[in-house]
């Protein structure tokens, strides 16, 4: 899953980059990649052959698969997509902004002040949202009852703080852009932190 954030994360950079000529603010291309990255902002997922609702399937989908996998139940491309879309509601909904604390020739370290989703995926959450007698339920209907009660957990979950992450970057000289150091991890700790996951 970190391989397809990072490659995704990539390619929107490169691609985002490629119509500015001056030298851009670190906290402005890092703003410019959690907007694509969290919001699915259309201009910079067309330039690497994504659509939002692709974009939501692919990316976000593979988040939503990891998030259930733990699980070890195998559920349905119905039942993924579903959840990829209240999952891709929530990126939809985060805040972030976006300052630079320091910059020296083409290193930087950008703070992104996330907004923080209060915990939702308790067991007993969970289990609250479940139907009170599963006994003569179909594995399937179990499946569906676990899929829609994590879907009304996340339509529920709310911004409850912020918090700050600091990202180390780097001046891309071939994409003219400050990029992550860490991309492959750049991804995965945007949403840790938004989902407040440990």
């Amino acid at each position: 899953m970190k391989k397809i954030f990072a490659l995704t994360l990539l390619m929107l950079a490169l691609f985002v980059s490629a119509c500015g000529a001056e030298r851009s603010q670190p906290s402005a291309d890092i703003n410019t990649l959690c907007r694509a990255y969290l919001h699915g902002d259309e201009a910079p997922l067309s330039k690497i052959g994504f659509t939002k609702e692709s974009y939501k399937n692919e990316v976000v989908g593979e988040f939503a698969k990891a998030l259930v996998s733990s699980s070890g139940i195998q559920f349905s491309d119905e039942q993924i997509s579903k959840l990829s879309a209240a999952m891709f509601g929530i990126f939809q909904r985060s805040t972030f902004e976006t300052e630079t604390v320091s910059e020296n020739g083409d290193e930087a370290t950008v703070k992104i002040t996330m907004g923080v989703f209060n915990k939702g995926f308790s067991e007993e959450n969970i289990n609250t949202k479940m139907p009170a007698d599963v006994t003569n339920l179909s594995e399937d209907e179990i499946k569906d009852a676990f899929i829609n009660a994590m879907v009304e957990i996340m339509n529920e979950m709310q911004i409850v703080k912020n918090e700050d992450i600091f990202i180390e970057c780097e001046y891309n000289t071939e994409g003219k852009m400050w990029l992550p150091k860490d991309l492959s991890g750049f991804g995965m700790i945007v949403v840790k932190t938004m989902l407040d996951m440990d």
